[in-house]
């Protein structure tokens, strides 16, 4: 039985080495700053895509706190179009208004007569550009980190973690002037296309000056029907 000993150790080695040399190396992913690059491109490259927003913020301010919760759902339309609807619940009162953004022109229809009011971002109170919905700025994100890749409806994503200084959708505007932001962002971004399947911001916004008040903010967007062909006109 001793002498089995060493051809069996020789096999196993020849095995071993076998295997280390048929196995595949794991290919090193790209940094965390090249990927949400790459995606930004993507994203602006787009005819068109689909979004679905929901947003919940907790104000408080002198005293009170206010629960808003806001969901947003239509389409986007490369360079500078969206048409969609909004909708937002604040002190009892639910208001839903359709959109189209032709930059610099805001059209949003009246919840009680359907009519048009033409209007533009800022004093919609509602300033945001269609073309920012999608495009994000590596420089824009700081300890941008990869935490690695998943699967999001069956497509390979990595996940990208970091923290953001501004308020998403112009909201640091129409809340009014300085503050500090700071809010954790994450995306998923599919890997073999670059697209936003995901993207998400949360944390607390202090907002300073006449309207001194905290907003805790929680939003996710989810990215849809890449290309698929939309119309957006002026509704009037």
């Amino acid at each position: 039985m001793k002498k089995l000993v060493l051809p069996v150790i020789v096999l196993v080695a020849l095995a071993l080495l076998v295997i280390a040399c048929g196995a595949a190396p794991t290919p090193t992913p790209p940094p965390a700053a090249d990927i949400l690059n790459a995606a930004t491109a993507a994203m602006e490259n787009l005819d068109s895509a689909h979004l679905d927003m929901t947003m919940a913020m907790t104000m408080t301010a002198q005293g009170m706190t206010l629960n808003i919760p806001i969901t947003m759902a239509g389409d986007m339309q490369n360079p500078d179009r969206f048409k969609g609807t909004l909708a937002m619940e604040m002190m009892g009162q639910s208001i839903k208004a359709d959109m189209v953004v032709i930059s610099p022109t805001t059209y949003i229809s009246e919840s009680t007569t359907g009519e048009w009011q033409t209007t533009t971002a800022e004093e919609a109170g509602i300033p945001f550009d269609p073309s920012n919905l999608t495009g994000v700025d590596s420089e824009d994100v700081e300890g941008l980190a990869l935490v690695g890749e998943e699967t999001v409806d069956g497509r390979t994503v990595y996940h990208l973690t970091g923290t953001v200084k501004a308020a998403p959708l112009g909201l640091q505007e129409s809340l009014g002037a300085g503050g500090d932001v700071s809010l954790k962002a994450d995306y998923w971004i599919d890997k073999e296309n670059n697209q936003i399947l995901k993207s998400t911001v949360s944390g607390v916004i202090e907002i300073t000056g006449d309207m001194a008040a905290t907003v805790d903010l929680s939003m996710v967007i989810l990215f849809t029907d890449y290309n698929k062909p939309v119309t957006i006109e002026a509704p009037m």
